[in-house]
């Protein structure tokens, strides 16, 4: 018997539309998609695994993927529009598990989901040999325990006890559903992604031409950018790369 009720995860999409495959075990469900799409894949389609061994992160980084207690999945929407995708993602995440455990999380510029302070889910969106295809793969810790020692101390679960709380299949179906909204009303995906923000306001350090600067995050544009005050006064932009939070500034609150 799989790991993965598909026919729970269908029912929780509630759209014949979107085809579905189910692994118990693969290397990366963005590579199962990616795979599919060059054997001619043209369908709106989602990969879900029990378990990867080969989970992808952002800059080649992996993502911890033991099996029975995480999500890991990929969507490939019928867009080939590739504006504010991991925005529209992040925003799917965060509140589709809020509204099923009222959870209170946070956005961290620019995929990863926080609660507590601890990173319990982390997006990937990729390009594919197909111009008018994407990938958008979604790792969620859901009741996972005994990280490695390298992120222990960084990496959290959506539940810390009573794992029968929600089924993964539920989950799995709530994040597509908000998704697709999402991807449909991406100025509505912004707009959370702005409100669940956990960095405005806050100190970072970041590298601009090489160089590490720190300055206080002030807002998140209309392209999901981060637009930050440097030491200087002098306003910066971010599209991509990271930001980190100095300590300091979690508990005090930029003006």
């Amino acid at each position: 018997m799989p790991y993965l009720d598909t026919c729970l995860i269908k029912k929780s999409l509630n759209d014949d539309a979107i085809k579905v495959f189910s692994y118990d075990e693969t290397g990366s469900t963005n590579e199962e998609a990616k795979e599919k799409i060059k054997d001619g894949l043209t369908e709106e389609a989602l990969f879900v695994a029990d378990s990867q061994t080969m989970g992808k992160g952002r800059r080649g980084r992996s993502f911890y993927s033991p099996p029975h207690t995480g999500i890991y999945m990929s969507y490939v929407p019928v867009t080939d529009d590739p504006r504010l995708m991991t925005v529209c993602a992040a925003a799917a995440v965060a509140l589709a598990i809020d509204e099923l455990t009222h959870a209170g999380t946070m956005i961290k510029w620019v995929n990863d989901i926080y609660l507590d302070m601890k990173k319990v889910s982390g997006i990937l969106c990729e390009s594919t040999g197909d111009p008018r295809r994407y990938v958008i793969g979604i790792g969620i810790n859901l009741f996972t325990r005994d990280f490695p020692d390298d992120i222990s101390s960084l990496a959290g679960s959506v539940l810390t006890e009573d794992e029968g709380k929600i089924k993964r299949e539920e989950l799995i179906g709530l994040v597509i559903k908000k998704l697709r909204y999402f991807l449909l009303h991406r100025d509505e995906a912004i707009n959370v992604y702005r409100e669940k923000s956990l960095i405005t306001g806050k100190t970072v350090r970041f590298i601009v031409k090489d160089r590490e600067e720190t300055g206080l995050v002030r807002e998140i544009d209309n392209d999901g950018g981060l637009v930050i005050e440097k030491d200087d006064k002098s306003l910066v932009r971010l599209s991509t790369g990271e930001a980190e939070i100095v300590k300091d500034s979690l508990f005090k609150k930029g003006c």
